[in-house]
């Protein structure tokens, strides 16, 4: 039986949310939430479902930051970024239960995603394509008034539809995951102990922390540029794991037109490291003012290369 079709009928776990939401096995955890695969009755889709600890709930204060958390989250509506669909409470077991429902994403995360062999070829295009996807990503969550405060390769999720005929042809794309709280929720002027430890545990669970973390500093629109350079990064790793030849991202040849795509291709890399360098900077204001910049950079690489051929 498949596992959405086990959730429907709850052999996973009986419990069943607003009506609708079938919970089922943990995926993970955090000391705020655990995450369960979920089922949604009424749209007949698989979801994931966020429930807050027992030992929050009974905080009104952890409670509101739960809910301005994944409120903040739904209303980020971006083909690059994981949606969240609803918020909500229930009375669970006479307990009140408050979570979240989400998009189910079966992906790896960039740090996990291990690179078909037919991909390096073009991989320096393939690069810049992702590049561009994230930062156009995270542009609009700017505009849109959030700070991610932890983007990285661990909240970049990669998806792509293999097909074992056809892989090189499979074309990736990035979804964002994990975007923190309002910056305004952990950066109240109240003193209160919640407010310090809500403060202290967004600031101990960071994955990616940029320089200017450890001086205490609160996530800026600056510290999602680093986080882009980080991403970045481990997209260009990624194809340097394939070896020398899959560097360049075409094949050995002797033909003059192979080495000129050869020398083309380590100059599109040579290009990219340049702005991942510059987004990954120690001092802030030496990074890019803006995913607006970042794009920017791109696209005169994508140029650069012919046009943005792979901007799709």
């Amino acid at each position: 039986m498949p596992a959405s079709a086990a959730l429907r009928v709850g052999a996973v776990l009986p419990l069943v949310l607003a009506g609708r939401y079938v919970v089922g096995g943990e995926l993970s955890g955090d000391p705020m939430t655990t995450v369960h695969r979920g089922y949604d009755n009424f749209l007949s889709r698989d979801v994931t479902i966020t429930i807050l600890r027992d030992d929050w709930a009974i905080d009104e204060a952890k409670v509101a930051l739960f809910v301005s958390l994944y409120v903040a989250r739904g209303s980020l509506v971006h083909p690059g970024i994981v949606g969240t669909f609803e918020v909500g409470s229930s009375e669970v077991t006479g307990r009140p239960a408050h979570w979240a429902v989400g998009e189910s994403v079966a992906a790896p995360n960039l740090d996990r995603f291990a690179m078909p062999g037919s991909w390096a070829q073009g991989w320096p295009d393939r690069v810049l394509h992702l590049a561009l996807q994230t930062a156009r990503a995270m542009k609009y969550a700017h505009l849109s008034g959030a700070v991610h405060g932890d983007l990285g390769p661990a909240t970049v999720l990669l998806e792509t539809e293999l097909r074992e005929t056809d892989a090189a042809s499979a074309e990736p794309r990035i979804r964002i995951t994990g975007f923190g709280p309002p910056v305004t929720d952990v950066a109240s002027a109240s003193d209160s102990p919640t407010t310090a430890q809500i403060r202290q545990w967004f600031s101990e669970h960071l994955q990616y922390p940029p320089p200017e973390h450890g001086a205490g500093q609160l996530p800026t629109r600056r510290s999602d540029i680093f986080g882009f350079g980080c991403v970045l990064a481990a997209l260009l790793l990624l194809g340097e794991h394939t070896g020398p030849r899959d560097r360049t991202g075409s094949a050995t040849g002797s033909a003059t037109g192979d080495d000129v795509t050869r020398d083309f291709a380590a100059d599109t890399l040579g290009q990219l490291h340049a702005i991942a360098n510059q987004a990954m900077s120690d001092n802030p204001e030496e990074r890019q003012h803006s995913f607006s910049e970042v794009i920017e950079q791109l696209r005169s690489v994508g140029m650069h290369r012919g046009g943005e051929q792979r901007e799709r």
